[in-house]
């Protein structure tokens, strides 16, 4: 799905900034927590020069270097351990200092290699759920929490009970929303009802969903709809009564 200039620069914009937060958070801690064990400050130092002796080593040639690796690994194995006794002696987990993303897997950039990370792909779906004009009105609605039980068992005249009428109507519009853009057969639903009635109820639930896979959705006010419909709805579309 193709998502407008505006939405993208938000959606990046928050994740920058989030990453950002995560990375001033952990600095606030560090500066706590060297305040109240200075020796912390000093592991961190050592441990920050590891890379540089790694490098001094391996300039200085061949000769002996694999000891020096193995007595470097040592040397950093042990400024670990002695960095997590002292948090745990402060009551801080091991990894109290470091950022807490929100998303462990891309750490808050978006994207996990070149690949968009999927918790990118859900704020840009979000956001243009939310930019559609239809936020509101979708918010507590979806197929998920939709209650049949309101509707009576008691058949009526036609055969039907309105519970049964509206299992039909839920799985026709799960069908739909499910299967939309996956053939060519053109189908369409066309809500039709009083005020209040199931087709409130309905379409929202299946803008919401189609929203979620990842659909642009266009809406128009009902009656300048039908005014300027010059399209012809598919034989078999479906409607709702």
């Amino acid at each position: 799905m193709r998502y407008s200039k505006q939405i993208v620069e938000k959606v990046v914009d928050e994740f920058a900034k989030k990453r950002q937060a995560a990375f001033d958070i952990a600095f606030e801690r560090r500066q706590q927590m060297y305040a109240e064990a200075p020796m912390l400050e000093r592991i961190d130092f050592a441990l920050s020069m590891t890379g540089p002796k790694i490098y001094k080593a391996a300039l200085e040639g061949s000769d002996g270097l694999e000891d020096k690796m193995a007595a470097l690994r040592k040397e950093n194995m042990d400024l670990q351990d002695d960095r997590r006794r002292i948090l745990e002696a402060c009551g801080k987990s091991a990894d109290y200092l470091e950022p807490h993303f929100e998303c462990s897997k891309c750490e808050d950039t978006g994207y996990c290699g070149l690949k968009m990370c999927e918790c990118m792909r859900k704020a840009l779906i979000k956001e243009a759920y939310i930019s559609s004009g239809l936020g509101a009105a979708l918010k507590e609605q979806g197929f998920d929490n939709f209650r049949l039980d309101y509707y009576s068992d008691n058949k009526k005249s036609d055969g039907i009970s309105p519970r049964e009428n509206m299992e039909n109507i839920l799985s026709a519009a799960k069908n739909f929303v499910k299967n939309f853009g996956d053939d060519d057969k053109g189908e369409n639903l066309l809500f039709i009802g009083k005020p209040d009635s199931e087709r409130r109820i309905y379409r929202p639930q299946s803008q919401k969903a189609l929203l979620i896979k990842g659909t642009t959705l266009y809406t128009t006010p009902f009656r300048t709809y039908f005014i300027r419909m010059s399209f012809k709805l598919s034989e078999e579309a479906t409607i709702m009564r």
